[in-house]
């Protein structure tokens, strides 16, 4: 074996320099043993033998480290060599440096930026033990995603089950409410989770203690869990936190712990509620999401299998209630990211296409700039330098350049994922404060040195590729070979391919925004300001009493200036979109589950559907006498009475529900209106008497005759005068409502649209590019056509067309990569269409617009071109 192989192994011990110690001792003692037993055979005794061949392999060694030394320091040396001319030549052509630089910081920026964040929410770990061991579950109905499982039917799995260690419930949405007992009251958002949530993560409280399964009997309802931020505003630390009680929505809670500063999971929530085993759900009220944790060894897909076989137990146990339901388990991260994912996937390929785009942009111009020094390397191959030499000194030009654009992008990278942490719906994943951390920093680093080898590859090989020492011999033209003006055009139609899949998909996804934005959600949502009210614990406990209030309330309300109407909801629209009932006519059995009409329940005061302009299409509203003790009333959506009564007239007919198996008389039926959000179909919906249904917390609608927002302070000290224990929280117009839903799809549109335009210029830019170099080194040409009879319109005809060819092959490439985009733009918007003709036909009229402008200006530049000039200089 050569002494060689030894020798370098120092260098593989930069890696791997224990294992590789004892591999390179192992075979120096082998080496050393043959060479023993080939001198020993010679007659040479044994310990002189043994002598010998060390001092052999000692010298054998030296020798080849010197040489290795030698031919590493030369190496060096002529890197350092070649970064020295690369700066200088750089330094010497400020303006190619600078622009280049430019547009590749944009394209490197942009992808470290929306890498960082598709490594922070979707490839980096969960910040929980074994995390590749926690599951989600949540119910399919009749195969279909639905949401959150029974109570009762959580218990079964929890108790039956063998796959997991632990199998904790959570409510999936915070409920907000008034929280007393710090120093002033303070809305709160909280999160009613089952003991053993906290368990099932592995998470410890920072003080106090956790949940236990005695906190569970009985209701539960009566012990708590603060977040630490939560115990520093009302009781200035942790620890004093801990015993003390706090009261919301008329309960009394005693804080047994405080979560860690940095613990967020799922929903935002400053306070944890432990329920209770015997909390009166039943299996038809599905409210719990399941997160478990899988023994050692069980994989997901056995744990699947086991809950299946359990969901068909239940189905036959529970036909009403069961049929076609099943649980569905998912890996917690995959669920925690679910609403994000499509969003970030169809940023970070956008930001890719337009790193592509300024790949090529740069591409060509190192193609451009390779023609102009193709004297400068016939010199220096006349003079004895290799191929591979040169090859290699314009790839270290073309990967200096990315680094330095490189360190720009980070710059670029900072402030575009500031804007993405704040504008992004990042799902629910838990994040640490820094933006770019090492990983990105890394990232910039390789992308940088990719990009600088993927732009420099084939100028380099175009141009050492050329007859260099024909260059030198006299007469002969440094004109582009025909090989490179095919790459540079090539470039060019990729640009614009790329350009056209992006604006396709930006227009699409502003089409789509639009049609939300203008969807009718129902009702008017124009100056309308809603707000929270809350009685007090201790106050007006039975219903009639709170009725009482709220109808004060509204009256005083009513009655002052620039109030048009005022009533009561209990759950807002698109903001709250949840808590639907079954509902069947009174004279038939109660359906079974996977036939039931399901509408979303809502309890309203008088004159709710006045004031949210809603239409009432048959019958009459809820009116002040429908309280407590008289007949219950229902108001049905035109929808849910369709399906109820369908060809029938539902007025006068009695119904049931599953909020209360009593007897409600349909009295109206109103028009249909979006609850759930814009880009949903409208949803079936029953309404019934706030005064008959009501609880110590309702929402406040008013109906203003100016800017809602202007009304805050009055209502603020109307209720504040009307009663000390009705808390207001909350205040926000409908308008921002309907906004906010739609954040997330704003800035994704936005997004794409800043990609999109980024990626037009940058295509103007290389097609513009292409045509000017293509007038310059056909100056000579042009002036002998016009010379000849040509005119200024057929120069210009012949420099469009040029350009114009380019423009329409890309775009039939950009249209057929369209359509893969189309499936992530429907899983992100809902209802998105697939691609059609008019947003084709708008991208590429926008397109070949920008593209006709950006040709025009090279060949107006050579339409005035000296001719007399031209022919002199030739």
């Amino acid at each position: 074996m050569p002494v060689t192989h030894f020798i370098h192994g120092w260098y593989d011990m930069l890696f791997h320099k224990g294992r590789m110690q004892r591999q390179l001792a192992d075979e120096l003692q082998s080496y050393e043993d043959l060479l023993t037993e080939e001198k020993t055979g010679r007659g040479v005794a044994p310990g002189q033998a043994r002598r010998d061949a060390r001092l052999e392999i000692g010298a054998r060694a030296v020798v080849e480290e010197n040489v290795h030394r030698a031919w590493l320091g030369s190496a060096f040396d002529n890197l350092a060599q070649d970064v020295r001319f690369a700066l200088r030549t750089l330094a010497h052509h400020p303006g190619f440096t600078a622009v280049a630089a430019l547009v590749l910081a944009l394209g490197i920026g942009s992808a470290t930026a929306l890498f960082t964040t598709v490594n922070r929410a979707l490839l980096r770990p969960i910040p929980f033990a074994a995390p590749d061991r926690l599951v989600a579950g949540e119910k399919l109905l009749n195969g279909a995603p639905s949401g959150p499982v029974s109570a009762p039917d959580y218990y079964d799995y929890q108790t039956q089950c063998r796959s997991f260690e632990n199998l904790a419930g959570l409510m999936n949405v915070a409920v907000p409410g008034a929280l007393t007992g710090g120093p002033e009251p303070e809305l709160v958002r909280a999160g009613l989770i089952t003991w053993d949530l906290f368990r099932t993560l592995q998470v410890s409280p920072a003080a106090g203690r956790d949940f236990a399964a005695e906190d569970a009997k009985g209701h539960g309802m009566t012990r708590a869990i603060v977040s630490y931020p939560l115990a520093l505003r009302l009781f200035g630390g942790a620890q004093r936190a801990v015993g003390r009680m706090v009261h919301g929505n008329g309960q009394a809670f005693e804080i047994v712990g405080v979560m860690p500063r940095e613990f967020h999971f799922l929903i935002d929530a400053d306070l944890w509620i432990v329920l209770g085993r015997d909390s009166g759900d039943a299996r038809d009220q599905h409210n719990y999401t399941l997160i478990g944790r899988l023994k050692p060894g069980v994989t997901l897909r056995q744990a699947q299998l086991e809950v299946d076989g359990l969901s068909r137990a239940l189905q036959q146990q529970y036909p009403r209630t069961n049929a076609g339901k099943t649980l569905q388990l998912t890996g917690l991260h995959a669920f925690m990211v679910s609403g994000v994912r499509t969003n970030l996937l169809l940023l970070m390929a956008a930001s890719v296409l337009v790193l592509l785009i300024a790949c090529g942009n740069v591409a060509g111009l190192l193609l451009a700039r390779g023609q102009s020094r193709v004297p400068e390397l016939a010199m220096r191959t006349a003079l004895g330098a290799p191929r591979g030499r040169l090859m290699r000194q314009l790839l270290t030009e073309s990967v200096i350049l990315t680094l330095f654009a490189g360190a720009l992008g980070i710059g670029v990278a900072y402030a575009l994922q500031l804007l993405l942490l704040r504008l992004l719906p990042l799902g629910q994943v838990q994040h640490d404060g820094a933006l770019l951390d090492g990983v990105a920093l890394l990232f910039s680093l390789g992308a940088s040195i990719a990009t600088g080898l993927l732009v420099g590859v084939f100028p380099a090989l175009r141009v050492t590729a050329m007859n260099l020492g024909q260059r030198l011999k006299t007469g002969v033209r440094s004109s582009e070979e025909a090989g490179s003006t095919r790459w540079r055009n090539g470039l060019v139609v990729l640009q614009v391919a790329v350009s056209a899949v992006l604006l396709i998909g930006s227009a699409t996804l502003i089409h789509e925004l639009t049609r939300l934005l203008t969807a009718d959600p129902g009702f008017a949502p124009d100056h309308v300001l809603t707000g929270r009210i809350q009685i007090q614990p201790g106050a007006n406990a039975t219903l009639a009493q709170r009725s009482a209030l709220f109808a004060s309330v509204l009256q005083d309300v009513q009655a002052q200036p620039g109030i048009v109407r005022a009533s009561l909801l209990n759950l807002l629209p698109i903001e709250e979109p949840f808590n639907d009932w079954e509902i069947w006519s009174a004279n038939q059995p109660r359906p079974v589950l996977k036939d039931a009409v399901a509408p979303f329940a809502r309890w309203v005061s008088p004159g709710y559907f006045a004031t949210m302009r809603i239409p009432l299409l048959r019958g009459r509203d809820i009116a002040p006498a429908d309280i407590d003790g008289r007949q219950a009333v229902i108001i049905l959506s035109r929808t849910a009475a369709q399906r109820l009564f369908p060809g029938q007239d539902p007025l006068g007919r009695m119904v049931r529900t599953g909020w209360s198996e009593r007897d409600y008389e349909v009295v109206g039926v109103a028009a249909d209106t979006r609850l759930t959000a814009l880009g949903d179909a409208p949803s079936m919906a029953f309404y019934l008497s706030a005064a008959q249904a009501g609880g110590p917390e309702m929402r406040l609608i008013v109906r203003t005759s100016g800017d809602p927002e202007r009304m805050i302070g009055p209502l603020r000290r109307v209720l504040k005068r009307n009663d000390g224990s009705v808390i207001f929280t909350d205040p926000v117009s409908m308008e921002s409502i309907l906004n906010k839903s739609l954040a997330g799809s704003r800035t994704t549109v936005l997004a794409a649209s800043v990609f999109s335009g980024v990626a037009l210029v940058l295509t103007l830019v290389g097609l513009y590019g292409v045509l000017a170099y293509y007038v310059t080194t056909r100056r000579n040409e042009i002036a002998i056509r016009m010379a000849l009879g040509a005119t200024r319109g057929n120069v210009l005809g012949m420099i469009l067309g040029r350009g114009m060819v380019m423009v329409v092959v890309g775009l039939a490439l950009g249209a057929a990569g369209a359509y893969p985009e189309m499936s992530l733009i429907r899983g992100m918007l809902s209802g998105a269409e697939s691609l059609n003709v008019s947003t084709c036909l708008g991208a590429a009229l926008v397109l070949c617009g920008a593209s006709a402008l950006a040709c025009l200006l090279p060949a107006w530049r050579a339409t005035r071109g000296g001719v007399l000039d031209a022919l002199r200089s030739e």
